[in-house]
Parts: structure tokens; sequence; C-alpha cells
């Protein structure tokens, strides 16, 4: 089938996972390993320069990338039955390292009309999290690649987000992104999915992906069956502690360290490292991120028509 407004085949899945709900396992045990899948997305960014491009185009949207993006995507179609697009920089880019090397500004209504524009017609998939759980799961992560240094969660929002932690939180109104995509691509073409759903069965999710797309799901299940998850959180990590992490980025302090030969910066890090624990979410903090996204989750659960959904989200 031929879409009149791209000229692409319509058999184009655009993946919205947010960080931290799965994506990496989809990505690397289903995308990029289905024979009838052609993927771009985030775990082939960097070695594949068509990826980039693509992703680039769909981030930044400036004219030559998306030109040139609508011809590798012409291309693809007719090589391979479907077309998958999965990255996280999607929806939270800016909070991402893709943004020390691109300027992303995560807009979700502005990154919908995007999407329609390089992609024309697509199905899309969006995978949510409950907001208490992501965020939990965010800062770990963060702590871990030694973005982060603070172990609770209001001195991490306090400390380390500081200003940006704002709109963080304003990235994660689910509502907001579910009707910026059904807005631009229409109800039928958007579908959502919770990972609490599919945490333990994830292959089912990959099997209704293959089903969007008209591709084998029998072998999207198997892939995922056979194969390890990724990315996933624990509880302890190896970091510095918050006040030398903060020293270390200060201005100055942290072009002198930048000037350091690799070796030497690597033996200064083993002296000061530490292995560290991470605190969970208190139960006063968890009430107080489901009160924040309660009507938003609300708006959601009426736009989905759903007499109910997860627990964890109300």
């Amino acid at each position: 089938m031929i879409d009149k407004a791209s000229g692409f085949s319509s058999r184009i899945l655009l993946h919205i996972g947010l960080p931290k709900t799965g994506t990496t396992s989809l990505q690397e045990l289903f995308f990029s390993s289905h024979p009838e899948v052609r993927y771009f997305g985030q775990t082939n960014v960097w070695h594949d320069p068509e990826a980039n491009t693509v992703l680039r185009a769909l981030l930044l949207g400036r004219s030559a990338d998306i030109a040139a993006a609508r011809t590798i995507l012409a291309n693809a179609a007719v090589q391979r039955p479907a077309i998958v697009i999965s990255d996280e920089a999607l929806t939270l880019g800016e909070f991402m390292l893709r943004a020390t090397r691109w300027p992303v500004r995560s807009d979700h209504i502005a990154m919908a009309r995007r999407a329609r524009e390089v992609l024309g017609d697509a199905q899309v998939l969006i995978v949510l999290r409950n907001q208490a759980d992501w965020l939990q799961s965010w800062h770990f992560q963060g702590l871990k690649s030694g973005k982060y240094a603070e172990t609770y969660y209001r001195a991490w929002i306090d400390r380390d987000l500081g200003a940006s932690a704002e709109r963080l939180l304003g990235l994660l109104e689910y509502d907001v992104l579910y009707t910026a995509y059904r807005d631009v691509f229409g109800q039928h073409q958007v579908h959502v999915r919770f990972y609490e759903q599919y945490r333990d069965q994830f292959e089912d999710l990959a099997a209704e992906c293959a089903g969007l797309i008209c591709i084998d799901a029998d072998r999207a299940r198997r892939l995922v069956l056979e194969g390890e998850a990724r990315n996933v959180s624990g509880s302890r990590f190896e970091g510095l502690p918050p006040i030398l992490k903060r020293f270390a980025t200060q201005g100055l302090i942290e072009r002198i360290l930048n000037t350091l030969p690799v070796g030497a910066l690597r033996l200064l890090r083993n002296l000061v490292v530490r292995d560290r624990s991470f605190y969970p979410l208190s139960e006063a903090d968890r009430s107080a991120i489901r009160e924040r996204f309660a009507a938003g989750n609300a708006r959601l659960q009426r736009a989905l028509g759903l007499s109910d959904s997860p627990s964890s989200y109300h």
C-alpha cells in the first residue's frame, strides 16, 4: 500500500518509546534483528549514517535533512516490507546525551507534526510507564551514567535538575503526548500501551508491534524470548559523592580536568569513586507524584475510552 502523501509504503511504525519503558530491548532484540524490518533508531544512530539522517530530520526539522530522510525512507520501503523508527529522544531528547551533540528541544506537539511531515502515514505506538516508577528509574539511570549525583529524590529534583525539573515533569504529561499524535495521525493510527502490562511478557508487545505493520509476529516474539532484557536497573552503582561531583563540574575545574590525559583521568576517578546505594522513592514522594499527574492521567484515560488503566496511574 502506498501513502499518496509521502510516496512510501504505509507499513511504517513510529515507536514513541519513553526511556525506561523497555525501549532498548525492543530496539536491540526485535527492530534491529527482524529480517522484514529496516530500523532507524537510538541503537544505530551513531554507526548508521542513514539512521542518523532520519533521526536528525525528526528531531531538528532542518529542511535539507527532511528531504534526505524522505529519500532514504522511500528507498528503504522498496528494500524491506516494513520500516520502524524508534528513539527515546523523540520524547525526552533534551535530557539525553543526544542534546550534547544536537540542539534538541523536546516538544510533543512540534514533534508529532514533524513526524507527519517526514513520514506521511504511519502507525504510532506510544509505551507509557507510571510517572513515579519512571522518575525513579530515570533518576537511577542518571546516577549509573554519572550524569547525576544525588541519591535521594528530593535532592535530585532540587540540586541535580534544579531549574530544569519542571521542564522534565511537564514532558511526562501523557495526555498531552497522546493527543499531540492523535491530532496529527488520527485516533486509529495511534496505539497506547502500558509498560506495567508487558513488564514480564515483552514478547507480547513485540508481537503486537509486528501486527501493526503486518510482519511475522511469531518471529518477533521468538527474537524477544530468546534474547536478554537490555538496560535493566538495579539498586547499587559506582559514582562520585555529590560534593565531589558538583566540585568537578564547576566551570574552571571541569576545563582543567578536560585537559588531563585519559589515563590520568581514569586513575583520578578510581581514587575517588565509591560504591553507592540508590534510595527508592518514599511513599510521601510517590503519593505527591501521583497527585501531580492525576488529572492528566484521568484525561488520558477518557481520551482512550478506557474504563480502567493500571492502578499505578491513579
